[in-house]
């Protein structure tokens, strides 16, 4: 048995029992390594390089540090064998399997040291062992090329890529030559003779022309046989070096006399350069590292601001902060570590990410920690301005969730913490969730109500908060809602019904215990976030109290500030209006009526008298009339049986029509009076336009709902309609008031804005945002003054919108009722030669507005949409200007508008009557044109049908069945139903149904800009969810559906080519070919198959093929090269060689985009080039885009020409391939000017030109072409004679190739 070593012994004696051991053959290597380990006592273990321990039970999987790894991927040879590739151990199959692992945690394993568990715990092992394994077995004197007889190791060869080296010195025999193709008798002479000829050839050169012609070599073989001839080279290194080996004990003493020179020489070299002086004290230390000893020397300074330069990774402090690459911090502050940039204090992202997988727990809990930190400072908009990238994408490519997730998994609690801690950084949004509503926060805005008594700024801005918070969301409403004690303690002290206020002249600093209109401001926000929320405040804080207290009295009764007591009384009025809307709150009106009656007889007062006293009765008369047009919706609402069998005490079952009818005579008197003001004064007086839009809408809210009550004097109603008309709707629509207001359309309008850089938003992106920037315009003094400006026109002072739209409104429910009046007051506005040019203009602008999407915009299209609604019923002189109106109007409609896209759809965009174009006179007058201009399709389906449509003919049964359309549209949208269903209350006014007042925040529209292909989408996946594509053939309902699209598209391609021109020429294509994926058969079907030539004709025009860019990002999709390999997979299973199919697919293979898709039909389907059939006469598109600008790249050259050579590409079934490789290849061949001035462009030249001479039989277009020409039998007009420079092009390279063929 050999002996283990004893303490005490020094190097010797262990490397005298290791040479025993390996003298011994092992044999009892076995029995000593099979036992278990005794968890009691701790053993080193030592890996020597070269000398395996046989185990015939299990091992622990030991983790390998990245050196090793390092090591293990520059030595493949050490893995497996080459010949064979069978691994010749499991740990050798494991390690194969690792290096060929590309995947992502493949990746970040390779340069992350992964975290040692209990599980899988490895022994701590002694310097002398962590030597041994990290500096290999030679450096004690150990031979790695002996292997033990039980297993088989690959030797380590010398670099065979050296030029001017050998295995070993002396060696004549070739690793190259084996003597294939020699004679038999003479084989080994002659392999003697070359080599020898070599050799010499090699020892006449010198070093730089050794290289030169190897790089050469390297260039020209192919690396499959350069793979070859290295693999014969490490064979015959290992047969020379068995040959020629050494014995082990010769071996042994050779290493170890080498070494100990080595350790001599850097004693004696280094020991004086050293930071500090050797001793022999230290233990284990006698071998020198000078690179490790570095580190003991002082920093050097770090870079001064000057030579900090740009472009340096960011480096991050404990608490997430950017350092400055300048900034000195004292290295006792834990920033400075051993890694790059040793100056510089922090750590980047890619050494936090490096920390998280190591095996020390501090570090990577430090590390998640300080990961959390700095997320949270990047989401906060802290970090934007000191980096150039942004960092949250970074670290997600940069697979931060793979590092969180294994964290979770780790076992210690701290990393566990610290990696929750991380990933709700990164998945938890602060300011949306967390930053202010949070519920510790919400505590501590009570606490410090209840008792620090904070001012009234304090307190009004603690309101305000609360108040944005709650207009977020209604989620974020209802936690300030539940929040104990805080809705609670704002009532009690902000919103009391009983108060005393001395001093109503001055400022108040203390606001505890009188009414705060702030406080009133949260509750109505709180209210218009949904139905519950409201009914839980109306029933628990007894708002009908507060209300019937703040508005029962006039406003020096209040006893308050003035201006505090008139935004009392407003903001209790817009409470009101807002629990009015849900149908609560309702008795106040009975509680009020006495005074609102008093209140509307002075309406007409307020409005003559223009005292700035007056202005704050204006605001609360405007609120007023607000709040009564809710009334007439709560009173005129219809109710089922089944509500009114409820027995509840809600008002809402109480009110009926006869409690407001009263409410008619006064504000139609009142209205009167403003309307006629308006007319005749405005151009002078410019009056504010907010009460009379109030007004105008009551009026229009009281006709309308006035036609559904029963019982109602029919007669009587339109009697006083037809007067109200007469007398004052009429003699507005006609006075030059009015026109002026109109005429100021275009000045306040968002859509036509003048374009301007947007302003750096006043808060973070993640807060909602409408917006809007106001500006403080100051006086000569430079003190402020009350005049402020803001970046959206709609929002100015006098803006037209909210009148017009009120007027629109007005002109529509009197319309509605009293049919007489269409004529007579819609006609002057849909007719209006302002409005005509404002609805001109928005249709005409290229460039959507930066304020398209905005929620203020929303005001303009309604206006849009209400005149779309009178045109309806009044055809304006252009309807093809109302058309284009609604078909904008369908893409910036936002959330909460379903209803009125759902309108549209069903009344406008459908309607034979706002498409002119489509009348039978237009159309005959197209398909004569049609015949002179030759715009008749003839192309031969996949069945070889002839088709032959024209482009009026599809337009007319486009025209025909416009309805059946509409059904389709309206079908695919069954998905929106709730949505409708909901907007359409609110749109209605229907209280009992209404479920929330909330808008989503502003920035998206509901409908995207390619809504017209949603239908066809829709199919497709449904089509790829159930894996129809191998399957069954498209139903019924789907051919119809995508028939409709498809006619749709064709239409608006042809009739509305601006609107459609908003959605990218890219994106539609796309959609289109989505048409041919979604069905095996989908495309044959005749009326698909027809309106796809259609769609074909128009992308095949010079105008559409411009603005095609197959590299843009596509919604929905990775890329279009996906989308493409999609199609190309489908035509080859199922397109029959169908050649309208065939010819979209020939769309993205034109010469100006990437070649990444030619590509993919010259390398990857190289049978496909036989089923592209179609006659270069039926090619709609262009024929010189496929042949300029001409072919630069190489490899794509390369596979047309062999494609010629091989004949997969034949005038006969591919004329247009074919043309194409020959147009392409001679070009090159003959007229390349750049393969003069590159290397490499001329090596390709060189091998095409030989292949061409090799195969000149097949090369006779491709050498005599001279271009392409449609009226010849292949396209192709050839030269009869060479030119002069053609033919000596051609004789040289002929004449070089019978010149090395001879050589060889």
């Amino acid at each position: 048995m050999n002996e283990r070593p004893k303490p005490g012994e020094d190097e010797d004696d262990l490397l005298k029992l290791q040479q025993q051991f390996l003298n011994s053959g092992g044999s009892q290597m076995s029995s000593a390594s099979i036992k278990r380990p005794d968890k009691r006592k701790t053993r080193d273990v030592v890996n020597m390089e070269g000398v395996q321990v046989e185990s015939g039970g299990s091992q622990h999987n030991v983790k390998k540090s990245k050196f090793k790894q390092e090591q293990e991927v520059a030595s493949p040879s050490r893995v497996c064998r080459a010949k064979s590739g069978d691994c010749e151990t499991m740990e050798d199959f494991e390690r194969a399997m690792d290096n060929k692992d590309s995947s992502v945690a493949a990746v970040l394993t390779s340069i992350i040291v992964p975290s040692n568990t209990k599980g899988g715990k490895t022994k701590k092992k002694s310097l002398f062992a962590q030597q041994v394994e990290s500096q290999g077995p030679e450096h004690f004197g150990v031979d790695s090329s002996h292997r033990m007889p039980a297993f088989r190791q690959p030797d380590k060869v010398m670099d065979s890529e050296t030029p001017n080296c050998q295995p070993f010195p002396g060696n004549s025999v070739s690793s190259v030559l084996d003597g294939s193709g020699l004679s038999v008798s003479n084989k080994k002479a002659e392999i003697e003779q070359i080599h020898q000829e070599n050799v010499e050839k090699l020892t006449s050169m010198s070093e730089e022309e050794i290289l030169d012609e190897q790089q050469k070599l390297l260039d020209l073989i192919d690396p499959k046989l350069l793979d070859f001839i290295k693999k014969k080279r490490t064979a015959v290194a290992r047969t020379n070096m068995e040959a020629h080996g050494t014995s082990k004990s010769e071996s042994f003493s050779f290493m170890r006399e080498k070494k100990k020179k080595e350790k001599k020489l850097n004693e004696t070299v280094l020991e004086s350069e050293l930071p500090l002086k050797p001793s022999k004290k230290w233990v284990h230390m006698d071998t020198l590292e000078p690179e490790k000893l570095e580190w003991i020397k002082d920093l050097p300074p770090p870079p001064s601001a000057d030579d900090a330069g740009t472009g340096r990774p960011a480096r991050f402090d404990f608490e997430g902060n950017v350092l400055a690459v300048d900034i000195d911090i004292p290295v006792n502050m834990g920033l400075h570590h051993h890694g790059e940039e040793p100056e510089r204090a922090g750590y980047t992202l890619e050494e936090i990410f490096q920390l998280t997988r190591s095996s020390n727990l501090q570090q990577k809990t430090f590390a998640f920690h300080t990961l959390a930190k700095v997320i949270s400072k990047a989401k906060s908009g802290k970090l934007s301005e000191k980096v150039q990238s942004p960092i949250i994408p970074t670290i997600l490519s940069g697979g931060v969730l793979m590092l969180l997730r294994w964290g979770l998994d780790d076992s210690a609690v701290a990393v566990v913490a610290a990696a929750v801690d991380a990933l709700h950084a990164l998945l938890w949004n602060p300011l949306d969730e967390a930053l202010v509503h949070r519920m510790d926060l919400l505590m501590r805005f009570r606490y410090i109500m209840e008792s620090m008594h904070p001012q009234a700024n304090t307190v009004i801005s603690l309101l305000e908060i609360l108040t944005r918070l709650a207009e977020h969301s209604s989620a974020t409403a209802y936690k300030i809602l539940k929040c104990p004690g805080l809705i609670d303690k704002i009532v009690k002290e902000f919103i009391p019904t009983a108060w005393s206020l001395k001093e109503t002249t001055g400022p108040v600093s203390n606001v505890y215990g009188i009414p705060v209109p702030t406080a009133v401001k949260l509750l109505r926000v709180m209210c218009q976030c949904g139905r519950n929320i409201a009914s839980i405040l109306t029933s628990k804080y007894n708002i009908k109290l507060v209300l019937l207290r703040y508005l029962s009295v006039e406003i020096s009764d209040l006893h308050l500030p003035l201006k505090e007591a008139s935004n009392l009384q407003v903001e209790a009025l817009a409470l009101w209006r807002t629990c009015a809307s849900y149908g609560l709150a309702t008795e106040t009106y009975f509680d009020l009526y006495s005074n609102i009656t008093m209140y509307l007889g002075q309406l007409e007062k307020h409005w003559s008298t223009s005292s700035s006293s007056i202005s704050g009765h204006r605001h609360f008369d405007t609120h007023l009339v607000c709040v009564l047009e809710k009334m007439l919706y709560v009173a005129g609402e219809k109710r089922s049986k089944s509500d009114e069998s409820n027995a509840r005490e809600d008002f809402l079952y109480e009110m009926n029509w006869s409690h407001v009818t009263s409410l008619i005579r006064p504000l139609l008197a009142c209205s009167q009076k403003v309307l006629s003001d308006i007319g005749g004064t405005y151009p002078q007086q410019r009056q504010d336009l907010h009460f009379p839009t109030a007004g105008i809408n009551f009026l229009a809210s009281f006709y309308n709902l006035e036609g559904q009550q029963s019982g109602v004097d029919e007669v009587a109603s339109l009697e006083g309609i037809e007067q109200f008309c007469s007398s004052c709707l009429d003699p507005l629509l006609d006075s030059y008031g009015f026109q002026l207001i109109v005429e100021k359309l275009s000045t306040f309008s968002n859509l036509l804005a003048a374009k301007e850089d947007k302003k750096e938003a006043l808060v973070p992106h993640c807060l909602p945002s409408y917006g809007v920037f106001l500006s403080i315009e100051t006086n000569g003094s430079g003190q402020r003054s009350e005049t402020y400006t803001t970046n959206m026109p709609i929002l100015s002072q006098h803006s037209p919108f909210g009148f017009l739209t009120a007027v629109l409104r007005l002109a529509l429910s009197v319309s509605k009722r009293h049919k007489a009046m269409i004529l007579k007051v819609l006609k002057p506005l849909v007719m209006n030669r302002d409005i005509l040019l404002y609805m001109k203009k928005t249709c005409a602008a290229l460039n959507r507005s930066q304020y398209s999407t905005s929620l203020f915009t929303r005001a303009e299209n309604l206006l849009q949409y209400f005149w779309l609604k009178c045109c309806v019923l009044v055809p304006c002189d252009d309807m093809s200007i109302a058309h284009r109106v609604s078909l904008n109007l369908m893409s910036r409609l936002g959330h909460g508008d379903e209803h009125l896209i759902h309108d549209l759809i069903t009344t406008v965009i459908f309607n034979q009557a706002f498409i002119c174009e489509g009348s039978s006179d237009n159309l005959t007058s197209e398909a004569m044109a049609s015949l002179t201009l030759s715009d008749s399709l003839h192309l031969k389906s996949a069945t070889q049908e002839e088709i032959s449509v024209s482009k009026s003919s599809l337009l007319q049964d486009v025209y025909n069945s416009l309805a059946k359309i509409r059904g389709h549209y309206l079908m695919a949208f069954g998905g929106m139903e709730r949505a409708v269903s909901n907007s359409r209350n609110f749109f209605t006014g229907k209280p009992s149904e209404t479920q929330s007042l909330l808008f989503k925040c502003a920035g998206e529209s509901l409908m995207p800009k390619d809504w017209i292909y949603m239908p066809l989408i829709h199919v497709y996946n449904k089509t790829i969810q159930s894996q129809n594509v191998s399957g069954l053939s498209a139903s019924p309902q789907s051919i119809a559906m995508v028939s409709s699209v498809l006619q749709w598209s064709f239409a608006l391609e042809v009739w509305r080519p601006g609107e459609i021109g908003q959605v990218s020429a890219t994106v539609r294509l796309s959609r289109i070919l989505c048409a041919f994926i979604a069905g095996n058969d989908l495309f044959l079907e005749r009326p698909v198959n027809h309106y796809l030539a259609g769609l074909l004709r128009e992308f095949s025009t010079q105008r559409v093929l411009d603005r095609l860019s197959f590299e843009e990002k596509i919604p929905g999709m990775t890329s279009f090269y996906d989308l493409y390999q999609e199609v190309l997979d489908h035509y080859e299973a199922v397109s029959f060689g169908d050649a309208v199919f065939g010819l979209f697919v020939l769309l993205p293979l034109q010469q100006r985009h990437t070649s990444m898709l030619r590509k993919a039909v010259w390398g990857e389907r190289r049978k496909m080039l036989r089923t592209l059939r179609i006659p270069l006469e039926e090619i709609l598109i262009p024929l010189q885009n496929f042949l300029e600008p001409e072919e630069s790249d190489p490899e794509l050259l390369h596979l047309q020409l062999s494609a010629l050579v091989s004949g997969a590409v034949q005038p006969m079934w591919s004329p247009l391939l074919y043309l194409v490789a020959v147009h392409h290849v001679n070009r090159f061949l003959f007229l390349d000017p750049m393969a003069e001035h590159q290397t490499e462009r001329a090596k390709v030249k060189e091998r095409l030109w030989a292949q061409v001479i090799a195969n000149m039989d097949k090369m006779a277009d491709v050498i005599f072409y001279k271009q392409f020409s449609t009226s010849q039998p292949k396209g192709i007009d050839l030269y009869d004679c060479l030119p002069p420079n053609r033919q000596a092009t051609l004789d040289y390279h002929i004449s070089k190739t019978k010149h090395a063929h001879s050589t060889c």
